[in-house]
């Protein structure tokens, strides 16, 4: 059994009384990347502000797709297994 904590059902708590479950993370990760800009900007200056923004931005880009990107990416080896070598 997976065990999920109390913090992220009421996370999405919100988005689901609203309709829009699905909203929700990409929401929090524009929030998310505004936080890291502007403490970067806040921290080291605006260049590096910037730059945490625009690093930020391509770590979102998979997490947007619903992390199927990384599912292809870090397949475990029993899934990735059906590739050359595979045996049967």
């Amino acid at each position: 059994m997976r065990h999920v904590s109390a913090g992220l059902s009421l996370l999405l708590a919100p988005g689901v009384a609203c309709g829009v479950p699905w909203l929700v993370n990409p929401v929090l990760g524009g929030l998310l990347l505004v936080a890291t800009s502007l403490l970067g900007d806040e921290l080291f200056g605006p260049r590096i502000g910037r730059l945490a923004g625009l690093l930020g931005l391509f770590e979102l880009i998979p997490a947007a797709s619903g992390g199927r990107l990384r599912r292809l990416v870090h397949a475990p080896p029993e899934r990735a297994g059906q590739g050359a070598g595979a045996d049967g």
